[in-house]
């Protein structure tokens, strides 16, 4: 269609211009057959130039591009294989044989416990909050290995800070050195 419509705007330049060389009105030919008969030619020439470059378009899209804080798990039919793609522009086969899941491993990512009361040693209640900070080391088992991964490191610095305030007395947590804290924290969620 698009081959078309280009076809025609040009016969109807050549009628303009054949118009104006003889100074005579608008020549417009309304030869219909003539115009398929040139569309047709036109698509038997250039069919091998069309399919090349939906090839090489198609191919062109097994590039990705990754940020540096970024590595992508390759998915060939659904099933990630190893090993993940470099930051830059790598290639891989394009949809449907390969996919690319991207997981951001230089950042460091924080997470908010949120105010909780909790028991402390001498059955006194404390309300507790706190931020953890991570960071990705095997993009794959962030990616595949639990469902939501930020609930559950969440979840494992929730019960790492509850153990600790649960074996300590009130005066040990508020008067203790917060950094030996976060270290036994650090510990225990891991």
């Amino acid at each position: 269609l698009v081959v078309a419509i280009f076809l025609n705007g040009l016969e109807v330049r050549g009628g303009a211009l054949r118009g104006l060389r003889t100074g005579g009105l608008f020549i417009l030919e309304d030869d219909h057959a003539d115009l398929l008969r040139r569309v047709r030619a036109g698509l038997r020439r250039g069919w091998p130039a069309v399919a090349a470059a939906a090839v090489l378009l198609y191919g062109a899209t097994g590039l990705v591009t990754l940020a540096p804080h970024e590595v992508g798990i390759v998915k060939r039919f659904g099933r990630p294989v190893a090993p993940p793609l470099a930051p830059g522009p790598p290639w891989r086969w394009p949809w449907p044989f390969e996919t690319v899941d991207r997981v951001e491993v230089g950042t460091i990512r924080r997470l908010g416990i949120p105010p909780s009361l909790m028991l402390t040693g001498d059955e006194s209640l404390i309300d507790v909050e706190g931020q953890v900070h991570y960071q990705v080391r095997d993009p794959r088992a962030f990616a595949y290995a639990v469902a939501s991964p930020d609930e559950a490191v969440r979840n494992a610095a929730e019960t790492a800070v509850r153990a600790l305030v649960n074996n300590r007395p009130v005066d040990a947590l508020v008067g203790e050195d917060r950094g030996a804290l976060q270290a036994a924290a650090r510990g225990a969620a891991q």
